[in-house]
């Protein structure tokens, strides 16, 4: 049996024996609360987004989260959570003899993993997060060798986060990596704020401004620096319960670690770039 499948049969079991240690009291596919243990702040959320970079390059995500169980015989009301993200990049050529511009994909990477969400406080909640991380190649590559070696990561991910007044969030986040391939880092950690000058939107029908910025730090020969900023208006209500499904119009910066997973892990790449685009929360 590998690490990777020990580690995912440890954290499932250990979940199902708590909810058979709640019994009656569990709920299955509960409303969910899982957007207020996410963050705008950093730049990788189970979400699904549509963005052009700087540079002719763009990027695009299909992703979400679905509650699984609700455990109200245990303390903090817990939720176990299934998330989900396929990321892809791609560059924009234009054409000019056709005058077309043609999409030539680069990468895609996807994310799944399962959350163990804790409500601590009606303004404090924690989470463990177990997530695992593999990149591909697309033939539109241009570094054709990277279409070969596999990339393969199992990350844990223990968060914190505090709420004040329904204007400011803030968290932060251990990042231990179980298993790498190749190998990264061990450690990485998290900061996060959100600030929201109008407090957030009443309802999904209405927008509201927002500015929210994160700082990361892993890498896989060392612990390297990486900064995300993201501006706009959001539908999004981070602060309560209810589980809207949010639309947001966001500009950012970007400044760090390659996203694209065989780039960094195989290539020790960084990037920086500005963007724009629409992100949705399902």
């Amino acid at each position: 049996m590998t690490l990777k499948s020990i580690i995912t049969s440890s954290f499932i079991f250990s979940a199902l024996a708590l909810a058979s240690q709640a019994g009656a009291e569990n709920i299955l596919n509960p409303d969910s609360r899982h957007a207020q243990y996410l963050t705008y702040g950093l730049f990788f959320e189970p979400q699904s987004m549509l963005i052009t970079k700087s540079g002719g390059n763009a990027w695009a995500s299909v992703g979400g989260y679905v509650p699984l169980v609700e455990f109200r015989g245990l303390p903090y009301t817990p939720q176990l959570v299934l998330h989900a993200t396929a990321n892809c990049s791609y560059r924009l050529v234009t054409e000019w003899s056709q005058s077309s511009i043609l999409t030539k994909f680069e990468t895609v990477d996807a994310r799944v993993g399962l959350s163990y969400d804790m409500k601590i406080r009606d303004d404090y909640r924690a989470s463990i997060t177990w997530t695992h991380l593999s990149g591909h190649i697309s033939d539109d590559v241009i570094d054709k060798t990277l279409i070969g070696p596999d990339v393969g990561d199992e990350v844990f991910d223990f968060r914190f986060i505090r709420d004040y007044h329904k204007t400011w969030r803030v968290g932060a986040g251990f990042r231990p990596t179980a298993r790498s391939h190749p190998k990264m880092e061990t450690l990485g950690f998290e900061e996060f704020a959100e600030w929201y000058p109008y407090q957030t939107a009443a309802d999904s029908h209405h927008l509201k401004p927002f500015i929210a910025a994160g700082l990361e730090q892993y890498g896989n020969n060392s612990l390297e620096l990486t900064a995300h900023l993201q501006a706009g208006y959001t539908t999004a209500d981070h602060f309560s319960e209810k589980d809207d499904k949010a639309l947001r119009f966001v500009i950012g910066a970007y400044s760090g670690a390659d996203p694209r997973l065989k780039y960094l892990q195989y290539r020790n790449m960084t990037q920086h770039y500005i963007y724009g685009g629409i992100v949705v929360d399902l």
